[in-house]
């Protein structure tokens, strides 16, 4: 994956879980593209690694360190930020979603809206919570 992106090819993941919500729902169709780690924006859906697997979240904040840039993001129904990371785990930018390039989670104007808006994201959590841990539960028995 990371040599096709590298390439220039765009490479599609299935989201396999709810820390996008809402939005980004689990089993949505993700297109990623390699765009240089310099011409990103706070907003931006991105995905790195972590442990062998591809996360998908959104940048909150960009920094420059020592020459090297650094991104850190956060999943819209998460309550902590991730781990600061550069190039070396960066992986590409979230071009489309289930093959939209205009998906509401894409549009600049709604970028960092869950970010900004901490009150309603953790309504948001509290009020899913009990979807999210049945789910859980119910997968668990299988």
């Amino acid at each position: 994956m990371y040599a096709e992106l590298r390439s220039g090819k765009t490479v599609e993941l299935l989201a396999s879980g709810w820390s996008m919500f809402p939005s980004v729902w689990k089993g949505a169709n993700l297109g990623l593209k390699y765009v240089p780690i310099n011409e990103l924006h706070l907003g931006d859906l991105v995905a790195f690694k972590r442990e062998q697997r591809a996360i998908m979240h959104r940048i909150v904040e960009i920094a420059n360190e020592n020459g090297e840039l650094l991104v850190r993001t956060q999943g819209d129904s998460n309550l902590e930020q991730d781990e600061w990371f550069g190039n070396e785990l960066y992986l590409g930018k979230v071009v489309t979603i289930n093959n939209k390039s205009n998906h509401r989670a894409l549009k600049p104007s709604r970028k960092i809206l869950y970010r900004r808006n901490e009150v309603l994201k953790n309504v948001l959590i509290i009020l899913l919570f009990p979807v999210r841990f049945t789910k859980r539960i119910k997968n668990s028995f299988k």
